[in-house]
């Protein structure tokens, strides 16, 4: 996730401090070489971001933030908004982009909330289907859905196979991209 160094400071650190907060790694899966700290008093921003309910919270954040003159990009608002577990693992300057903040974080997918897989999933799915039929107009249903279950079933192998690359034992339960 990347802010860049024209965005509001202040917004800026209200964020991480919301995403460490309530999205916070603390298994420390993965943690950047040159983490910066939200530069801000914590102790400020826990008085502006007060709410243990990371929905409650996160209007906190919003109208903090627009009171700054400024909004949450959309990008992190689309994060934010996708799942309850996403995972945050710090953040760092990326002097290759500009000196921008980049955060480091991760969703699983089966964590994406079930709307939001299924819009974005119908969405390629949908789209795949159209460049089919563009080629074979009489495809039919049942090809339909075996097309759908084929890319379910290379979706899990390419899971299991990044699991097994790490040493991990594939699991239905949990879901790496």
């Amino acid at each position: 996730m990347t802010i860049y160094p024209t965005y509001d400071h202040t917004a800026r650190n209200l964020i991480i401090h919301f995403l460490k907060k309530h999205f916070n790694d603390n298994e420390g899966l993965v943690r950047p070489k040159n983490e910066i700290l939200v530069a801000d008093n914590p102790k400020l921003m826990d008085l502006i971001l007060r709410e243990d309910d990371v929905k409650k919270d996160y209007r906190l954040l919003k109208d903090a933030v627009r009171k700054l003159g400024t909004n949450i990009p959309p990008l992190v608002n689309s994060y934010i908004n996708s799942s309850g577990a996403m995972k945050m693992f710090g953040s760092c300057i990326n002097d290759e982009l500009g000196d921008a903040i980049e955060t480091g974080i991760m969703i699983g997918f089966d964590d994406i909330y079930a709307d939001k897989k299924e819009r974005h999933m119908d969405a390629f799915i949908i789209n795949q289907i159209e460049k089919l039929r563009g080629r074979f107009p009489n495809l039919s249903q049942s090809a339909e859905t075996k097309f759908r279950e084929h890319i379910e079933k290379t979706r899990m192998k390419s899971v299991d196979s990044f699991r097994k690359k790490m040493g991990r034992k594939a699991s239905p339960d949990v879901e790496f991209l």
